[in-house]
């Protein structure tokens, strides 16, 4: 596995941080190619932390970045450290992660060398980085990403959500009574 650290820029001109998890490249034999080798390509994994939207780096879903990119079927994996509350007021987070979304897409095969989008785009995330992951998923319906303006959408094909904040039953902060009110049910 190969580990690259390097930053996006941001429309404001950060420099977010990512880390690219790249399997190990193998011979391929049969394919015509530089030397008779063929480097394979993978799908993409973009993987978003958890935190609470305050806490969290690039080494809290390391290991989680290293299994998805080196399990049985391989993936090119993009965690992001997006900026953070309360320093970085919402939606800071999100844009960060879709410029980087967008980062990904529009360099698959150049920067991101043994990516192919084509092969499959994951978003995924943890707590935090789960729920941005949902809305990026929703967002990328409503604004298609594209390599380039003269080629087909890339569509997101699958979604790693681990402990994601997505449905409140609630529509107001929850009181003591309401939660009383629970154990009542659950007695019975």
């Amino acid at each position: 596995m190969e580990i690259t650290n390097r930053t996006v820029q941001a429309t404001d001109g950060y420099e977010i941080p990512i880390r690219i998890y790249t399997p190990s490249r193998a011979t391929i034999s049969g394919h015509a190619g530089v030397n008779g080798i063929v480097s394979p390509t993978y799908p993409v994994t973009v993987y978003l932390h958890a935190g609470a939207f305050c806490v969290g780096t690039l080494d809290t879903e390391e290991i989680v970045c290293r299994t998805i990119c080196g399990s049985p079927t391989p993936s090119v994996v993009v965690n992001v450290a997006y900026r953070l509350a309360p320093t970085h007021r919402w939606p800071t987070a999100e844009e960060d992660c879709w410029t980087v979304l967008k980062w990904v897409v529009e360099k698959t095969g150049t920067d991101l060398a043994a990516a192919d989008i084509r092969k499959g785009l994951v978003l995924g995330g943890t707590s935090a980085g789960a729920m941005i992951t949902c809305k990026l998923t929703q967002r990328a319906l409503a604004i298609p990403l594209s390599p380039s303006a003269s080629t087909e959408p890339i569509r997101i094909t699958g979604q790693v959500l681990m402990i994601p904040m997505t449905v409140s039953h609630w529509p107001s902060d929850v009181t003591a009574e309401e939660i009383d009110s629970l154990k009542d049910v659950s007695d019975k």
